[in-house]
């Protein structure tokens, strides 16, 4: 052994607990929670299956912050898969697909999930057929807070999308129906609700916290649905961020601000396309945003006088902790 690199003690109690798999499963329950990610590790790498078992079992963290060792921890899933074997009931609070390439042992993973257990479901880079897959497990979490829906393409070759489509935001609208603890809800690159907003929205039952709809193209109905929907009355956080508001109506967003205006903490308008007089029309509503902290204005067209007007009449009305703000377009006119 090197003298360079001695191992560590807690490295070496490791080893010594593992030894025994029996004693190492029944020490779960008085282990202390920061021990439980360099055991994990450990066992992983040594081969020990009933104690990673256990462990994922008793997890005591929201998420599994393992790093590299939950490739491992898949690896084990997989080769208990190959080999036939059952598959321990997994608890699991944060669900995220972002690839289905090996949708098989995606599925037995799935099917050995308690759904129940999931609070924030996280499903990224699908198509409308392999959404369509997945609306049966997504039927089983009645306990999800939070729901994150991205990158969801449509195959615009194939005359049966529409149909699809509609057929898929009805049983979108009637799982939303379900969740009574949904306080968080997300729509990235996702092109299909366009003009259907409204639907998604009214079934939401509960009084959202935070709202995200970025980079997606809505109509002005979709927008309009934001000042009217129930569940958007006391958001605190507000992410429109990539959404071009050039081609929506202007009156939309002042509304909207008005409405949320003593609730509102967190504002991202970064690239939105907005300019001088889209900003000069908001500041009467952003004043009366007196709980906002954080306002995100990034990478929008404006002027410095616009924005001096900002933060002279609007800005010291709120309590921001967090401000974004565009360069000047005159920086990029005057060399």
């Amino acid at each position: 052994m090197s003298s360079r690199n001695p191992p560590r003690f807690l490295d070496l109690a490791i080893q010594v607990v593992l030894q025994n798999e029996a004693s190492a499963m029944a020490a779960l329950d008085w282990l202390p929670t920061e021990l439980f990610p360099p055991l994990f590790v450990a066992a992983a790498a040594g081969g020990h299956n009933d104690v990673m078992k256990a462990m994922v079992v008793d997890w005591p963290f929201i998420r599994l912050p393992l790093g590299l060792s939950w490739n491992e921890l898949l690896a084990f899933l997989n080769e208990r898969v190959n080999q036939g074997k059952v598959l321990p009931s997994l608890l699991c609070r944060k669900l995220e697909f972002v690839s289905l390439s090996e949708l098989p042992i995606i599925e037995e993973i799935l099917n050995a999930v308690q759904p129940d257990s999931v609070q924030v479901g996280l499903h990224c880079g699908w198509n409308l057929r392999s959404l369509q897959w997945f609306l049966p497990y997504l039927f089983q979490m009645g306990h999800l807070s939070t729901l994150h829906l991205s990158r969801i393409s449509l195959d615009l070759l194939r005359s049966p999308s529409f149909f699809k489509m509609e057929k898929i935001l009805r049983k979108l609208a009637s799982f939303l129906l379900r969740l009574h603890q949904l306080h968080r809800l997300v729509m990235e690159y996702v092109f299909f609700v366009n003009d259907q907003l409204d639907q998604l929205l009214r079934c939401v039952l509960t009084g959202l916290e935070a709202l995200a709809l970025k980079n997606c193209l809505p109509l002005d109905s979709d927008m309009s649905s934001l000042c009217l929907c129930p569940c958007t009355s006391q958001l605190r956080s507000l992410d429109l961020s990539g959404i071009f508001m050039a081609r929506l109506n202007h009156g939309f967003l002042p509304s909207l601000l008005e409405r949320v205006s003593a609730t509102l903490t967190h504002l991202n308008l970064a690239d939105c396309g907005i300019n001088d007089s889209r900003l000069t029309a908001l500041q009467p509503a952003l004043g009366q945003c007196s709980q906002l902290s954080t306002l995100l204005l990034g990478r929008n067209r404006v002027s410095m006088a616009v924005l001096q007007g900002l933060l002279q009449h609007s800005l010291p009305l709120c309590k921001f902790s967090l401000l974004g703000l565009p360069v000047p377009q005159d920086c990029y006119d005057h060399p």
